[in-house]
């Protein structure tokens, strides 16, 4: 089993440098130490077209900043025309590739594991995972399999393992406020694996979804984790351990209502007639009675929490990403 290249991608970046933005979408927000902020998109299914480079500028055409599309299998000529037109970058396969491999060697050189694990390595949580490919010549890796390393014995409560050192924090912090306190906070979280169907009004089509879902037992508010934690039973670090304040009752409703706002969407579609093309707009949302959601237990993030003049600034220290309220 391996991590997803996305999320390989963005530990990647995170390794030299950049801040990346945690939005929800499946696009990858990267911030430079000069402050300038890039959209990456990664394409690895298909050949990159004209169409793909149109739909990644309309989708994200209120943001100002560079855009770029890595595309594992390469691109045609419509794309590359398209990208010149918009101002987008293309990067292939053979240009993004030594890049992760000079991040895997610098990994080894430190002694560090490597964000690529085999399936020996690896205990899946007992759910069937089955993919939404709302579209498949766009969407067709948006989901991934939540995987879960167990290094613990039994019981409900478990830690996700730092691996982001204080250091690393604060060179991250940097880019928002001047550092002046650091604190480690391991933050509870109630997991539920779920499924459901998704319909499309105006279709009779069904597709099914499912994974985890992480409610923050802080404030009720949802993740969908779609990548893989280490677990570990306990930290050497100094850290405050902070308890749940809502209830795993009140949990399970947000979860519903949750996993009912993250796949509810609109969608354009094109249905091309004899003289003319219509476009569409359909609501994409799941069926409710098909909700399915079984409690996992407490898993509490580590996040550092850094304080500076400018305010505080909150960084996922399993994967080094800013976390947002």
């Amino acid at each position: 089993m391996s991590v997803k290249l996305r999320d390989l991608i963005k530990r990647m970046l995170v390794e030299n440098g950049w801040v990346v933005d945690e939005r929800g979408d499946e696009f990858i927000w990267g911030r430079a130490e000069d402050g300038h902020l890039e959209i990456f998109l990664v394409v690895e299914d298909h050949e990159v077209t004209g169409e793909d480079v149109m739909l990644f500028v309309r989708n994200t055409e209120q943001v100002h900043g560079e855009k770029a599309i890595i595309c594992i299998k390469g691109y045609d000529r419509t794309a590359e025309a398209m990208a010149s037109r918009l101002g987008v970058h293309l990067i292939p396969r053979d240009k993004i590739a030594p890049l992760i491999g000079e991040y895997v060697i610098t990994l080894l050189e430190r002694g560090e594991k490597l964000p690529i694990l085999g399936e020996e390595d690896v205990e899946v949580e007992d759910i069937e995972i089955e993919e939404w490919e709302e579209d498949t010549e766009e969407e067709e890796n948006e989901d991934v399999i939540p995987i879960i390393i167990e290094d613990v014995g039994g019981g409900e409560e478990k830690i996700i393992k730092p691996i982001i050192s204080e250091d690393k924090a604060r060179a991250i912090a940097r880019k928002y406020t001047m550092p002046l306190r650091v604190e480690l906070h391991l933050v509870p979280y109630y997991l539920f694996e779920y499924s459901l169907k998704v319909v499309t009004e105006g279709t009779m089509e069904e597709k099914n979804a499912s994974g985890i879902i992480a409610i923050n037992a802080l404030n009720g508010s949802y993740e969908v984790w779609k990548t893989g934690y280490e677990t570990t039973s306990n930290i050497d670090l100094p850290h405050v351990r902070i308890e749940p304040v809502i209830s795993l009752d009140d949990s399970r409703r947000y979860a519903r209502s949750g996993l009912v706002k993250e796949y509810t969407r609109e969608k354009e579609f094109t249905v091309d007639d004899q003289t003319v093309t219509i476009i569409e707009k359909r609501k994409i949302r799941p069926l409710e009675s098909s909700i399915k959601t079984n409690y996992m237990g407490i898993y509490y993030l580590p996040v550092w929490v850094v304080e500076g003049r400018d305010g505080k600034v909150r960084i996922n220290a399993a994967s080094g990403e800013i976390m947002r309220d």
